[in-house]
C-alpha cells in the first residue's frame, strides 16, 4: 500500500489512525512503514502511530 499527500495537516494523523484501525478490525498486521517524509528537522509523531500498531 502507498499513500501520498501534499501537505502535513491535522487530517494526516486522523487519516493514518484510520488505516491502521481497518488493518485491526480487519485481523490481519498493519502495513510496514517504510518511510515518512514528515519533520524534516525532529521526531514525527506519525513514526510512533506505526510503532504503536
Amino acid at each position: 500500500m502507498s499513500v501520498m499527500t501534499a501537505i502535513e495537516g491535522c487530517g494526516l494523523e486522523e487519516m493514518v489512525s484510520g488505516i491502521i484501525r481497518h488493518y485491526s478490525e480487519a485481523g490481519v498486521l498493519p502495513p510496514v512503514l517504510l518511510y515518512v517524509d514528515s519533520n524534516c528537522c525532529g521526531k514525527s509523531a506519525l513514526m510512533d502511530i506505526f510503532r504503536s500498531a
